[in-house]
């Protein structure tokens, strides 16, 4: 009989103690979930102090600040990754990283492939690294994920990207595309006369009617 009621007892006391661990996993997540919160949140702070500077000094000391914060909160927990590497693809591009930036960006494409504005920061990035390494891989996939973000509803400004990047490329027939494609989508964006401009400026090169 004493037998069975010390068997009974650890068995209780065994449930008891599994409840109190899973109730300990389960307050740490959620401090984990929490910290990943506030390192996110801060994370978008310094970016968007970044982005209303023009003090280059605080620019890079902010994008440095949102690049590990974002990356804490990766870390932290993965529920806040894919903002957290758009974080980081945008703080890299300002900072001049393209090649990194174009890495992190697809990576979050790969999770994400249906956002416009993942597709807008990745052909930004490689943007940028074809006008610093004129590599013929960048240019195409610059304007592939111009036109899918432009697909997916991001603003005009990604048609007038591609129709700058197309005139840099001195390939015009592609650059009117884009820019007859913005007029028609968005007439009265301020991008339109940014366009517009574009094409002044071609015209008044010599030789740039043809």
């Amino acid at each position: 009989m004493n037998g069975r009621l010390i068997l009974a007892g650890s068995v209780a006391l065994l449930a008891a103690g599994g409840a109190v661990g899973a109730f300990v996993l389960w307050r740490q997540s959620s401090d984990t979930h929490d910290q990943s919160n506030e390192e996110l949140q801060s994370a978008r702070e310094y970016m968007d102090s970044a982005r209303s500077t023009t003090d280059r000094a605080k620019i890079q000391s902010y994008l440095t600040e949102a690049r590990a914060h974002a990356n804490k909160a990766g870390q932290l927990w993965e529920k806040n990754i894919y903002e957290a590497m758009l974080i980081d693809g945008e703080a890299l591009i300002r900072l001049t990283k393209y090649s990194s930036a174009v890495e992190v960006l697809e990576r979050a494409l790969a999770l994400h492939p249906d956002d416009a504005k993942a597709a807008e920061l990745a052909a930004g990035a490689h943007h940028q690294s074809f006008l610093l390494a004129k590599r013929d891989s960048d240019l195409a996939a610059a304007f592939q994920l111009y036109e899918k973000a432009a697909d997916l509803g991001a603003p005009p400004r990604v048609l007038l990207a591609a129709a700058q990047l197309a005139e840099s490329a001195n390939q015009q027939e592609l650059a009117d595309k884009y820019i007859d494609r913005l007029q028609a989508a968005a007439p009265n964006a301020p991008e339109v006369d940014s366009a517009r401009a574009l094409r002044e400026a071609r015209a008044a090169r010599p030789g740039g009617g043809k």
